[in-house]
């Protein structure tokens, strides 16, 4: 298994540490109920071997299989405050 990380430059550590993680659990493999290495591995080969029509529709076949959601585009400098509706939303549920 192949670790990517950079070092930052105002530390001088690799990036990982930043984000509470430490070498030991950086090299055991953690994986989703059900999933493994060889899986993910047949996931990225599929993926990667997709056309960009094949992969336009996958997104949209997995959109639609979502009832009662809508994806849209929305200005960023306003994520923070769907952000706030949704965990408003998510609490009265």
């Amino acid at each position: 298994m192949d670790i990517r990380y950079y070092i930052d430059s105002d530390s001088g550590e690799p990036h990982i540490y930043q984000h509470g993680v430490d070498e030991d659990e950086m090299i055991e493999s953690k994986f989703p109920a059900g999933w493994n290495e060889q899986r993910v591995k047949g996931l990225i080969r599929h993926s990667e071997n997709l056309t960009e029509e094949e992969q336009v529709a996958e997104d949209e076949a997995a959109l639609s299989d979502t009832p009662g959601q809508t994806v849209i585009a929305v200005p960023t400098d306003l994520l923070p405050a769907i952000w706030q509706l949704l965990a408003e939303h998510n609490q009265k549920n």
